[in-house]
């Protein structure tokens, strides 16, 4: 195909190739394979991640051994933070520690190291290899807009799928209890399912937005016709938001509006009117705002995934900070916080912790298992994917489910589900994709 006359990126609206049923197969794969990872529980269980982890990686091989047009360009950076992150929890299961080692060494017959469980630093290692692959898979599929717009696509209709299902399931009372009315879904939390049902409907407003960028409208009768061309999309925001209800997460209900509100308001600040500026910046204000003043008073107006009520959560984050403090700089390993949370598992904490599977909080639990260096590494890789990828394309889906994500990741466990984990970095894949010179 001869190459067009400048590049072009994902939400560039001209005409493309048409994508062979082969081609469809291939991009469709690594949705298909999330939701498949999302009905197993997450795919958070010793056995299933590291399956997921071998099958991606056997993905990502065939996408680059059948199409030789497409390249691994433009993420050298993110490349090199991410390897020496991989280098660092590897360095974290050896005995060469920096100053003293954990004290639960000193307590067994068995050879230090910076990590106080080896098994699950590796088995986090093995997991981190998986999201590597099937970010590089998002590069890969991101590249030609036609096939972009297609994976994005496929990415949405796995996930109405998946809520649909969870929808059902909870109609018909095969859930889980422990959880009163809410939906929780096959992931075991209606805090997940809430946060996967606020970036689905994100992904799916961004699209339907750009599908009716450009076009003139003309009355109610054009914003008729409009929408019934985007009805597929709006079917999925519709039924997103029934999931968002039925999950009654009020985390994730504040961090999809609260990107939804930035999204609208950014929209309107590139207007060159002087009014949409005001009005675009003061919605932005207040969203931030409102998400502020939401996340710090009082977590049980927020998040009900602890049942024992908002006391418990800030003493379980009291705790985890000061468990911190005593290794600030390489933590306690990847994949540690189990082990760690049975450590500090006192009469005084046990209300607290006992039935934490998870700091509730992935950035202070990233700060516990790596520490800075570890977590510095991790935040940077995924700050300079974002910034990176914000230049290159136009479709600002991925950049507002990644806000979806870390947003209410400051109140939950969402990014500690590997399913999850998966979508979060495919979604980065397809934000970071360079331009590709064919469409």
């Amino acid at each position: 195909m001869r190459p067009e006359g400048r590049t072009r990126g994902i939400g560039d609206a001209p005409r493309s190739t048409p994508i062979g049923r082969s081609r469809r197969l291939i991009l469709a794969v690594p949705p298909v394979l999330i939701t498949l990872a999302a009905f197993a529980g997450g795919a958070t269980s010793t056995a299933l991640a590291p399956v997921l982890t071998t099958t991606l990686a056997l993905v990502l091989a065939a996408s680059l051994a059948l199409d030789r047009h497409v390249r691994l360009t433009g993420v050298a950076g993110p490349a090199i933070l991410f390897g020496a992150l991989l280098v660092y929890g590897i360095w974290t299961l050896t005995p060469l520690t920096i100053g003293e080692a954990p004290p639960i060494w000193a307590l067994i017959d068995a050879t230090p190291s910076t990590t106080i469980d080896r098994s699950a630093t590796v088995r986090e290692l093995v997991k981190l290899s998986g999201l590597a692959c099937i970010f590089l898979i998002g590069v890969l599929h991101g590249q030609r807009r036609g096939e972009a717009r297609f994976a994005a696509d496929a990415v949405i209709a796995t996930g109405v799928a998946l809520l649909t299902v969870c929808m059902l399931l909870h109609a018909l009372g095969f859930e889980q209890t422990g959880f009163g009315t809410r939906m929780v879904g096959p992931m075991g939390s209606p805090n997940v399912i809430g946060t996967a049902a606020g970036v689905y409907l994100v992904l799916a407003l961004a699209r339907l937005a750009q599908r009716l960028e450009g076009r003139p409208i003309h009355g109610w009768r054009d914003i008729a016709r409009q929408l019934q061309n985007g009805a597929p999309f709006v079917a999925a925001i519709l039924l997103c938001a029934a999931a968002l209800v039925l999950s009654a997460s009020r985390g994730a209900a504040a961090a999809t509006l609260t990107m939804v509100a930035v999204w609208a308001g950014w929209r309107l600040v590139r207007g060159r009117s002087p009014a949409r500026l005001a009005l675009g910046i003061g919605l932005i204000l207040v969203a931030v705002t409102a998400f502020v003043f939401l996340m710090t008073p009082r977590l049980d107006t927020l998040d009900l995934a602890v049942d024992v009520g908002s006391s418990e959560r800030l003493s379980g984050f009291s705790i985890y900070w000061q468990t911190l403090y005593a290794s600030p700089l390489f933590g306690y390993g990847l994949g540690t916080f189990d082990a760690v949370n049975r450590q500090i598992l006192t009469s005084e904490t046990y209300t607290a912790l006992w039935q934490n599977g998870a700091a509730h909080n992935v950035f202070l639990q990233w700060l516990m298992e790596a520490g800075a260096v570890g977590s510095a590494l991790m935040f940077a890789t995924i700050g300079w994917v974002l910034l990176r990828g914000w230049g290159r394309v136009r479709w600002a889906g991925p950049a507002l489910a990644a806000g979806v994500f870390l947003l209410h990741g400051l109140t939950d466990f969402t990014l500690q589900v590997f399913a999850m984990a998966a979508l979060f970095a495919y979604l980065l894949g397809l934000h970071a994709a360079p331009r590709a010179s064919r469409s």
